[in-house]
């Protein structure tokens, strides 16, 4: 009788601590689900970012041409498609193409 109890209790320890590490998890990502990024090439071009990581998406305004693009398997950086734009960065690069015509290009300086 006591190993059952034990064994109870164990397993109800267990699953107390994994729905508060579950819930602590959800808590964290809805905090930072929304990431806007403003850009300006070489050239004069902006390009406004607004990131959603629960969704996968990014809602872009080149220019004033406004697209969604989803979130596309990459081994490194980030990519992010539809149609017609794809969007792919890296640390403090950004590239734009439409099509495969690249049509912005954002390098942060090194200091």
């Amino acid at each position: 009788m006591k190993k059952k109890i034990f064994i109870l209790l164990v397993a109800f320890l267990a699953l107390g601590v994994f729905v508060s590490c579950t819930t602590t998890k959800q808590e964290v990502k809805k905090e930072s689900d929304v990431y806007k990024q403003s850009l300006v090439d070489d050239k004069g071009n902006n390009l406004d970012l607004c990131f959603n990581h629960a969704d996968e998406t990014v809602n872009m305004n080149f220019n004033g041409t406004e697209a969604v693009l989803k979130r596309q398997v990459s081994a490194s950086g980030y990519i992010y498609a539809n149609n017609e734009y794809e969007l792919s960065g890296k640390a403090k690069e950004v590239y734009l193409r439409k099509g495969e015509n690249l049509i912005f290009v954002y390098e942060e300086a090194k200091n």
